[in-house]
């Protein structure tokens, strides 16, 4: 084919592919006039799916289409902004990563439980008797003793001292260097500073302790 034949314009090759470029213009056409066609009829075919569904609505439930379409459009701007974007990605990562956590948790939980079992310990009787102690414990928290104790002056400043005291002076002596001590060494005791002082002591509280008990041996007398 020579040079001059191939850009005739009346050269068969050049009349099949303007055919075909017709045809599909054609085709385009017509699909855009279609589309404009239905474009044009979208308002009325939303306002008739709209009163049609507010038909099939029963009267007492109340459904208002057009302002549920407006907060749903309301709705769609708010969860399409950068911010809710971004939360809502970092809630996807954190569900990403949440079957790895858990497995992670699994694994030392049952390292744990492994564990107590070298142990001797049984993870059962543990956990029930963690729960028991629980009870326990929150039963006499809500005690009325439990509530005067710690209302009263045993936990004063001044009584929390000497309580401490007392303990020092336990934790410093041993039962085992303690001495044997008779009447004789009881009255050399005596002359002791510290001893006299540890007994004053001691009989102040043995004469507030005797009142106390006498006035809980009281006879109550019945109200008039």
């Amino acid at each position: 084919m020579s040079e001059t034949s191939a850009l005739d314009p009346a050269a068969p090759a050049h009349k099949d592919a303007l055919a075909r470029i017709e045809a599909r213009l054609d085709r385009l056409e017509a699909s855009i006039g279609r589309l404009t066609a239905l474009l044009d009829q979208a308002p009325a075919l939303i306002a008739t799916a709209v009163d049609s569904a507010d038909d099939h609505l029963p009267p007492a439930h109340g459904a208002d289409i057009d302002a549920r379409l407006r907060h749903l459009t309301r709705l769609t701007l708010r969860l399409t902004e950068p911010r809710v974007l971004a939360t809502l990605e970092q809630l996807l990562d954190v569900g990403e990563q949440a079957p790895g956590q858990l497995a992670m948790a699994v694994d030392v939980v049952d390292d744990l439980v492994q564990r107590a079992r070298a142990r001797g310990l049984d993870p059962v009787e543990l956990t029930e008797a963690l729960a028991s102690s629980g009870l326990t414990l929150a039963t006499l928290l809500q005690s009325p003793e439990l509530r005067a104790l710690l209302a009263s002056p045993a936990f004063a400043p001044h009584s929390l001292a000497t309580a401490h005291k007392a303990l020092n002076a336990l934790a410093d002596t041993s039962p085992a260097d303690a001495p044997r001590v008779g009447m004789l060494g009881l009255l050399s005791a005596l002359r002791d500073d510290n001893v006299r002082r540890a007994l004053g002591f001691a009989l102040e509280v043995a004469r507030a302790f005797g009142a106390a008990l006498a006035d809980a041996d009281a006879p109550r007398q019945l109200p008039g």
